[in-house]
């Protein structure tokens, strides 16, 4: 017998914000495919378990909001707070980060496939059993990031120009043009 899968809320910027507004803080499983938000605070809010598909955010607070399990495949993040954020096990494959602090951010198990980070403060992010492919790091600070063995040395297989290793050495791996 298999378990029975309930639908995920389909849901619009509009409401997102207005139910935000109203005090509602758990959005877990909604499906906010292609949605573009830009300029406003998001923080403390549960979104575990939903779909972000090509989404755009921009100049979004996301402080300690609860990320787990979503799916942030081919997602644009431009200058967004994700300060103490919970990605656990969250999806980022494609996804491209510009001017983002994620300081503390807990990745655990995530997969960040072919992701491309510009600019990017995860100081102190937890990045343990993370999948790291392909994934490319510019200017980034990786300062004090917790690491297992296979991360760690995934992390250094990935692309690093003039970014802050765990240690505070800077690295650069790749020919600059």
């Amino acid at each position: 017998m298999r378990p029975i899968e309930c639908e995920k809320l389909i849901i619009d910027a509009e409401e997102l914000l207005e139910k935000y507004a109203a005090g509602e803080r758990d959005f877990s499983k909604a499906s906010l495919r292609r949605i573009s938000l830009q300029g406003i605070n998001l923080s403390g809010i549960n979104l575990s378990g939903a779909d972000l598909y090509n989404a755009h955010l921009k100049n979004i607070n996301l402080n300690n909001a609860n990320l787990s399990g979503v799916n942030f495949l081919d997602i644009l993040l431009e200058d967004v707070e994700l300060s103490d954020a919970n990605l656990n096990g969250a999806e980022l494959n494609g996804a491209t980060l510009r001017n983002c602090n994620l300081k503390r951010v807990n990745f655990e198990g995530a997969s960040l496939i072919e992701v491309g980070m510009d600019t990017v403060d995860l100081e102190g992010a937890n990045l343990t059993r993370t999948l790291l492919d392909e994934t490319s790091f510019y200017k980034c600070n990786l300062r004090n990031v917790l690491t297992d063995e296979d991360s760690s040395r995934a992390l250094c297989t990935c692309y690093l120009s003039k970014t802050i290793m765990p240690g505070g050495n800077i690295v650069t791996n790749v020919i600059e043009e």
